[in-house]
């Protein structure tokens, strides 16, 4: 679901506030050769511009868009949210961008 940053009850400002969508790492290759990267299916695509989803409807990741210290990486079945940007590959597309983990896994299960 769609939600702006700072949400309240009050009436919004002129600046802009940027909008977070909600979806669920379909999977991430940290060992791509020009960085990791991978696709976020989004919980309700039908919100997202169409220029942000690929043919399976999902979110293209980089992982320099990954809003984390140390590590940047993602796993397969985190919960995330994110922002759209231009895209690295092609300016007329969007991605992923600010990607927040919200869910880790528990690999002891």
């Amino acid at each position: 679901m769609a939600r702006q940053l700072g949400d309240t009850n009050q009436e919004s400002s002129a600046e802009e506030v940027p909008e977070y969508y909600s979806g669920t790492v379909k999977w991430f290759n940290p060992f791509h050769p020009n960085g990791g990267r991978g696709y976020i299916t989004p919980d309700d695509p039908e919100l997202l511009p169409e220029e942000a989803l690929g043919k399976d409807g999902d979110v293209f990741v980089f992982f320099d868009d990954i809003a984390v210290h140390g590590y940047k990486g993602l796993f397969s079945g985190n919960r995330v949210e994110f922002e759209l940007r231009a895209s690295v590959r092609d300016a007329k597309l969007l991605q992923a961008a600010n990607v927040v983990i919200l869910s880790t896994l528990d690999i002891t299960d």
